[in-house]
């Protein structure tokens, strides 16, 4: 945008000096075949996306945020090519690229599922609670990993609004995977999704989500030695991290002959939270993990601890009273499951099925009857997504022929009546414009999209439905965890962990740490080696940053014998 820019002024100046500001300012291309008028507004545009683009615009005005750039990315584009009609040259690369990445998203736009809450531990309403937790029910064949994030949109709160959030758990369940997020209230926006959420517990939800497993996602698995360091809600990446470890031990622990095959890394989890209730999106499994091969050391920088839930005025030792509390949530779920489960097997058909079903009015023109499904890829796969990107170029390419053709045809019409086609040339560059984007969009999406959403449409079955029960069935092994006092106890009262009343000091936590991969390194007989993820407000990422800088010996720091390898788990927007 700074050459841009540097370009526009300088032939402002240049008018100026000369003279004839208004005359080449305002010129819409009839003193030569560039419109100087359309490059202007073309160069407003692109400011508008540069200034909304600033960090504290992005963070206290999303939707400003939003918009502008929904609007202002066409007309920057399309004045651009008015402006200089060969200008397609410079941006169809970038373009095609964006184009094939809009159509593989734009696969999952009319799909519309739902997002059920995960009802509180504690007996505090769901308004009052700091963070809430959503699972979306996916298909077996949906992709997903940790560091992921999707966008979620809320009909019932906007059509046209997408907010990004990081995924804290991708689980396998009897009938597909869970994608768990949790939602802090911060803002309009999570203010109103969690009063929606309090007045009912599912609501209509379309996901854009990212296409298969990356594998430079899985790069924690690169480390013999983790430190995990994390603030508030940020744990969320970090979590999912965890819990995609647990899921490994487990898968290993299938075979009891076969238990000593996990050999997963050590981690050491620092959490940091101004709101102890922050400290309940954990769960049991995380908690029993930190008996084996997780260290978790959990801070609170508020100024008393104090549980936001009637428990918290409950001692450690009272497990009595979370064994009976744990019973009683335990037969509500099966009560609620029963009660689901008895809906669908007494409806044998599938009409009756349906029926009991998630059902929103004008959900998708290819669900049935208002019914949502779990969560489906329309990206197949890797090669799925090939595929549609390689069209989306050849449709660019197509884009270009055509224009080339409109061009060649008018300026022979021109030249034959004798008309300076000078003054028109801005209709080549919008002819382009409309060309190459109509096929670069229009033909992936015709051939590679579409063709994908009928055929799930042709094999639909009523068992595909999704209902309450399945909320239920996949929530069977879940032990959430209440903050009690100043511990955080799991719901059953098995483990509990103590929470510090202070900040963490990030070199003790980093010299700790190193001692570690160092017995671990000698015993494998490879370099110590520690990857450091970091995940939260950036005064946090600052401060990590800085530490391991010096603990790798920069800044004025000594080494500690130990390579520290930064991650940035989590970014603000």
């Amino acid at each position: 945008m700074v050459i841009l820019t540097l370009h526009g002024c300088l032939y402002y100046l240049y008018w100026i000096l000369k003279g004839d500001f208004w005359k080449y300012a305002l010129d819409w291309g009839t003193h030569s075949s560039i419109s100087y008028l359309a490059g202007t507004f073309s160069l407003v545009f692109g400011w508008v996306l540069w200034a909304t683009s600033i960090e504290w615009c992005r963070r206290k005005y999303f939707e400003v945020f939003y918009r502008c750039h929904l609007v202002c990315f066409v007309g920057f584009t399309a004045f651009a090519f008015m402006h200089y009609f060969w200008s397609w040259s410079y941006f169809l690369p970038g373009l095609l690229l964006y184009a094939g990445d809009v159509v593989m998203r734009s696969g999952q736009l009319g799909s519309l599922t739902a997002a059920g809450v995960v009802p509180p531990a504690s007996e505090k309403s769901l308004e009052d609670a700091s963070v809430v937790t959503l699972d979306i029910q996916a298909t077996k064949d949906f992709k997903a990993c940790p560091l992921h994030d999707i966008f979620l949109l809320f009909p019932s709160i906007s059509r046209w609004q997408w907010h990004p959030f990081t995924l804290a758990a991708v689980e396998k369940t009897p009938g597909g995977n869970t994608l768990r997020v949790h939602i802090k209230h911060y803002g309009k926006f999570t203010g109103q999704l969690i009063h929606q959420l309090a007045a009912k517990q599912y609501l209509p939800v379309r996901v854009r989500s990212p296409v298969g497993e990356d594998a430079w996602q899985h790069s924690w698995k690169e480390y013999h030695t983790l430190l995990f360091i994390a603030g508030g809600v940020g744990i969320s990446p970090l979590l999912c991290i965890i819990k995609d470890l647990i899921s490994c031990q487990r898968a290993a622990q299938l075979d009891g002959d076969k238990k000593a095959d996990f050999k997963g890394p050590k981690i050491t989890l620092v959490w940091t939270c101004r709101n102890v209730q922050e400290f309940e999106m954990m769960d049991a499994d995380v908690l029993k993990a930190s008996e084996d091969w997780l260290t978790l050391k959990l801070f609170s920088t508020a100024k008393t601890i104090e549980g936001n839930s009637p428990l918290a005025k409950l001692s450690p030792s009272t497990e009595g009273d979370l064994q009976k509390l744990s019973r009683e949530n335990s037969s509500s779920d099966q009560s609620a499951k029963s009660s689901s489960s008895k809906d669908l097997t007494s409806s044998p058909s599938t009409i009756q099925k349906i029926s009991s079903a998630l059902v929103f009015p004008m959900s998708s023109p290819f669900s049935f009857k208002g019914a949502v499904t779990r969560l489906q890829p329309d990206v197949l796969n890797n090669f799925h997504a090939a595929v549609i990107m390689s069209l989306a170029f050849i449709g660019g390419l197509l884009g270009t022929y055509l224009g080339a053709a409109e061009f060649g045809e008018r300026s022979a019409y021109y030249e034959e009546a004798g008309i300076d086609d000078n003054r028109y040339s801005w209709i080549t560059g919008l002819v382009w414009f409309f060309c190459q984007g109509i096929m670069a969009l229009g033909l992936p999406y015709a051939l590679a999209i579409l063709p994908v959403k009928i055929y799930k449409m042709w094999r639909f079955k009523g068992e595909d439905v999704l209902s309450s029960a399945d909320f239920v069935d996949a929530r069977a092994n879940f032990v959430p965890c209440i903050a009690c006092s100043n511990r955080v106890t799991s719901f059953d009262g098995e483990m509990s962990i103590e929470i510090t009343r202070s900040r963490p000091d990030i070199p003790e936590e980093l010299l700790a740490v190193a001692s570690v991969a160092q017995e671990t390194a000698k015993s494998i007989g490879l370099p110590s080696q520690v990857g450091v993820y970091v995940a939260g407000p950036k005064a946090l990422n600052q401060g990590v940053m800085n530490a391991v800088g010096q603990a790798n010996g920069c800044c004025g720091g000594t080494s500690m014998g130990t390579s520290f390898v930064l991650h940035k788990a989590t970014a603000d927007l």
